[in-house]
C-alpha cells in the first residue's frame, strides 16, 4: 500500500496535489500488479493526520511501502508520529526506513529532512512567488500591463538570475512559465517547484522554511 494523505477536499490546491500525484505514479501502478494507492483526508490538521495515519497503519501495516501527504505537518506530526508509536520509523537510509515524501518546505518539514525522517519535499517556492510578484506589480505600476510577460512564453533561469539577487534563491525555482490566470483577467507566473534535498539543500538560507527558523530562533541551522 502506498498511503496518500489528502488536504482538504473540494479547493484548487488539494486538488492540484493530488493530481499531480497520481498523473505521475498511476502508470508506475501498472507496472507492478499489487501495489495500490489508500487515501486517508486530514484538512491540513496535525491531530488529524495522525489519527488517520494510525488508523491507517493499524489497518495495513506493513503492507504500507510509502507515503505521501499534502503538507509538510502532515507528515512531520501525522505520520511521523504515528509509526514511531507503531514501532515502524527508521531514520532514511535503514532498510525498514518506509519512504515519506511531502509538500511545501515549512521549517518543521525541512528540520525532518535533515533529522532524516522525510524523504523529499517539493518546496512551494514562497520566495519566488513574493520576488516575482512584487517585480512584475511594479513593472506594471510603472510600464503599464502591456509591459508584462505574455502568456505562453517562459522565463528563463539567466534572465530571470539577471534580475534577482542570489538570496531570493531564483536560480532554485525558475524558469517560470507564463500563462492566462486561471477564472481572472490576467497572467499567473508559474515558477518551478524544487525538490529538497535533491535540489535544494536543507541547510541553504534562501529557503523560505529556513529563513521561518531565523526568525524564531535568530540563526540560521547549521550542519
Amino acid at each position: 500500500k502506498i498511503v496518500e494523505i489528502w488536504g482538504p477536499a473540494g479547493i484548487s490546491i488539494t486538488d492540484d496535489r493530488h493530481k499531480g500525484f497520481r498523473n505521475t505514479f498511476e502508470p508506475r501502478l501498472e507496472e507492478n500488479a499489487g501495489v495500490e494507492i489508500v487515501d486517508g483526508t486530514c484538512n491540513w490538521d496535525p491531530v488529524t493526520a495522525f489519527k488517520v495515519s494510525s488508523d491507517l497503519i493499524s489497518r495495513y501495516g506493513d503492507k504500507i511501502i510509502g507515503v505521501y501527504t499534502h503538507d509538510d505537518p502532515s507528515a512531520t506530526e501525522g505520520v511521523v508520529r504515528a509509526l514511531d508509536l507503531a514501532g515502524m520509523q527508521f531514520p532514511v537510509g535503514d532498510p525498514k526506513h518506509i519512504p515519506i515524501v511531502t509538500y511545501d518546505g515549512t521549517k518543521t518539514g525541512v528540520q525532518a529532512v535533515r533529522d532524516q525522517t522525510i524523504d523529499v519535499i517539493t518546496e512551494q517556492p514562497s520566495l519566488g512567488y513574493a520576488t516575482l510578484v512584487m517585480h512584475y506589480l511594479y513593472e506594471w505600476h510603472k510600464n503599464g500591463y502591456d509591459s508584462l510577460p505574455k502568456p505562453g512564453t517562459t522565463l528563463g533561469t539567466d534572465e530571470l538570475a539577471a534580475l534577482f539577487p542570489d538570496e531570493t534563491g531564483v536560480r532554485s525555482w525558475s524558469p517560470v512559465e507564463v500563462r492566462e490566470g486561471d477564472g481572472w483577467e490576467g497572467i499567473w507566473l508559474a515558477p518551478k517547484s524544487p525538490l529538497i534535498p535533491t535540489e535544494v539543500d536543507p541547510y541553504a538560507q534562501n529557503q523560505w522554511g529556513n529563513y521561518m527558523y531565523f526568525l524564531d530562533k535568530g540563526s540560521f541551522p547549521e550542519k
